[in-house]
Parts: C-alpha cells; sequence; structure tokens
C-alpha cells in the first residue's frame, strides 16, 4: 500500500469548492491540497491518519478558555483578505526564533504564491495598541474555515 499524499495542484478552492475538500479530508499546503491516508511512524511502521474537523457550534469552551478571553480583552482584532507585509515576517520570525520544532523559514516559503486566485485567504491580526502580537492565517469557504498558520510574540506567551 502505498502512504504518499495525493495532491493537486492549481485547483480553485474558493467557496463550495473549498467546503467539500475540507469535509473529505483535504488540507491546503502552499499553492497545493493533498490528502494522506498513511504516514510512517517512528518505527517506520504505516499508521492511519484522521484529518479533524470541529463543528464550531457545538464547541463548550472551558473553563480555562473562557479565561483566556477574558484576560485577552484589552486587545484590538481586525480580520481582512491576507496580504504578506513585512509587519508579518517579522512576528514569525519572532515566533520561529523560540519554536522547539521546525516549520517554514519565512511566510512566503509557506504560503508560496501569497498573490495566487486559487484560495479566499484571510488574516486575523492581534494588536496590544499598534504592536502586532498575533497573526493567524486561515482560508474561506461558503460553511468552513481552514487554518493554515498560527503565530505570535513569545514576550505575550501568558495570554
Amino acid at each position: 500500500m502505498d502512504y504518499k499524499a495525493i495532491v493537486l495542484e492549481n485547483i480553485i478552492c474558493k467557496g463550495y469548492e473549498l467546503d467539500y475538500f475540507l469535509a473529505n479530508g483535504w488540507y491546503r499546503y502552499g499553492s497545493r491540497i493533498f490528502t494522506q491516508f498513511y504516514e510512517k511512524n517512528e518505527e517506520d511502521k504505516l499508521c492511519e491518519l484522521f484529518w479533524l474537523r470541529y463543528d464550531v457550534k457545538k464547541i463548550n469552551l472551558s473553563k480555562s478558555s473562557n479565561n483566556i478571553l477574558r484576560i485577552n480583552r484589552g486587545f484590538d482584532y481586525t480580520i481582512k483578505p491576507f496580504e504578506l507585509t513585512e509587519e508579518l515576517e517579522s512576528l514569525h520570525t519572532i515566533y520561529r526564533g523560540q519554536l522547539t520544532f521546525n516549520t517554514s523559514e519565512t511566510l512566503r516559503v509557506l504560503l508560496e504564491d501569497v498573490n495566487n486566485e486559487i484560495f479566499d485567504t484571510y488574516l486575523i491580526e492581534v494588536r496590544d495598541g499598534v504592536k502586532l502580537i498575533a497573526a493567524g492565517i486561515f482560508d474561506v469557504g461558503l460553511n468552513s474555515i481552514a487554518g493554515i498558520k498560527n503565530f505570535f510574540d513569545p514576550g505575550y506567551k501568558k495570554y
């Protein structure tokens, strides 16, 4: 059995199309969308993969999640169409510097063609005054969203 991913390139994934792919276990990376059923583990054995999706309307926030929302009330946020900026790249570089795992060197590398017409990509910015402290990049369908990358200033880790 082949465990490699099935990859489609340059497929328009907006609206219903993105909803369809996400509902069927596909995920976006760069300008590609892929799915995979098996992956080898540390012992070189094949393990079945399960792509998780959540029905947001059915999520009940825990006490600790509500506390996080409460302590973050003082920050401003904006949701807008994604545009790669030096400010985002700088925040990503700071975030990447404290990680104990590998991730893309830059956002440009992760997103490959940030001006493509393949996905409806949005950005949520979180600011402490004028300072950008966190960001989330996500794709929007008709009835779903797919998180692509979230990162933050390590100085705000307690939030």
